[in-house]
């Protein structure tokens, strides 16, 4: 019987523009010379780079790999699932 692949939730789009936007914002911070606004960005940047760091782990930790939780989890709900593997089953609703 073949598993569903289900993929991975995490937008690689999204954490790919928080590292770039983490790397200009700090770089705009040697452009400027007021104090107030370079420290805003490097505390932005530091932001948008702990955000960035936060869904790669997440993206790691929901890989496809049989070690990793996402598939854990996956294998023990169709565990539990009465189903003999004949016929179809309609995932409705669960998101990605």
């Amino acid at each position: 019987m073949d598993k569903p692949n289900y993929g991975n939730w995490v937008p690689q789009k999204l954490s790919l523009f928080l590292l770039c936007a983490s790397i200009v914002s700090y770089l705009v911070t040697f452009l400027l010379h007021i104090r107030l606004i370079t420290s805003i960005l490097k505390i932005t940047s530091l932001l948008l780079l702990g955000l960035f760091i936060y869904l790669e782990y997440v993206y790691w930790l929901l890989e496809k790999d049989d070690k990793r939780m996402q598939k854990q989890f996956w294998n023990l709900l169709l565990e539990q699932l009465k189903w003999d593997g004949r016929g179809k089953a309609l995932d409705i609703g669960t998101g990605s």
